[in-house]
């Protein structure tokens, strides 16, 4: 009897500790803070912050903030999430009318520094849908370590669910700001970090998290902006030439089964699966470029 108890507190040492740790690599969960964007053909990732604002890439929804800025009838964000899918499956119900923060639309300087980090802040206070989140706390630091462990949350193109991705920091890379280069801005400086996270199309946006320890919450760190690979510019070129002839066949009702016609529809493939798959080299813009934009914003204290 006493051998058995021994083997059970053995067993239970081992196989406890095993969950509490996988329970603690799931945590916290993330399904009310992070969201798919789509708009029009463009897709792209953001999540919450505190009082229900959204973070993403100014590159992700600059056709709406040219159209707004142009006071033109910009196209609707569709923001989803994998969870309200699965739960609703009526995909309606998901088109926000997210609106930019007028002071980011008048303001020069806040519309070319925000330019220039990738960084915009979406107002969705206003929303029903999304709950009671209280989004993702911010850490903002002097600087990252190299090596330091961080991961991703996203929505790669073609997916309704989030994906994620572990990686660590690279190389810090910082930017000098000329006033003569880029006038109106108040920026001295941007700072971007190279990470080993792998990233496809659809995760512009996302955010970059460092585990929080001893109890603490998660935070985020940066936000994932680019990536790239060898003659991307070309392959990119490629696929947009080869999507405008596959689009117009499909519209015009032709014969996919002509040579001519097939041919165009495999390489369209080809091309759509390089963008999709190619490794590639993931940048991610530092979070104290979010507490900056905040305060130019007036909704974080100096």
């Amino acid at each position: 009897m006493r051998y058995l108890t021994l083997l059970s507190f053995i067993l239970f040492t081992m196989f406890g500790k095993a969950q509490s740790s996988e329970q603690n690599m799931m945590r916290p969960y993330y399904g009310n803070k992070i969201f798919k964007l789509q708009i029009g053909d463009k897709f792209g990732t953001g999540f919450l912050i505190k009082d229900k604002l959204l973070v993403t890439n100014f590159h992700v929804v600059k056709d709406v903030v040219e159209a707004l800025r142009s006071n033109k009838v910009p196209e609707k964000i569709i923001c989803s999430s994998g969870q309200m899918i699965e739960l609703l499956q009526d995909h309606d119900n998901f088109n926000l009318e997210a609106k930019v923060f007028d002071d980011y639309i008048q303001s020069d300087s806040v519309y070319h520094y925000s330019k220039l980090t990738d960084v915009i802040i979406l107002d969705l206070s206003n929303n029903e849908n999304l709950g009671d989140s209280d989004g993702i706390e911010i850490q903002a630091r002097p600087h990252l370590i190299t090596g330091e462990e961080v991961f991703t949350i996203g929505f790669p193109m073609t997916n309704l669910r989030s994906s994620v991705s572990k990686g660590v920091v690279g190389f810090m890379n910082m930017v000098r700001v000329y006033p003569w280069e880029n006038p109106g801005t108040a920026l001295n400086s941007i700072t971007t970090y190279q990470t080993d996270i792998r990233t496809t199309r659809g995760g512009s946006g996302s955010p970059i998290i460092v585990r929080g320890e001893n109890g603490e919450t998660d935070k985020v760190v940066g936000v994932l902006n680019s990536g790239t690979f060898a003659n991307a510019a070309t392959v990119e070129n490629l696929w947009k030439k080869y999507k405008s002839k596959a689009d117009s066949l499909i519209v015009n009702g032709s014969n996919l089964k002509l040579e001519e016609n097939n041919e165009i529809m495999e390489k369209y493939v080809i091309y759509d699966t390089l963008l999709n798959d190619v490794a590639t080299i993931a940048v991610f813009i530092d979070s104290h470029h979010i507490v900056d934009l905040l305060k130019m914003l007036g909704l974080e204290s100096e």
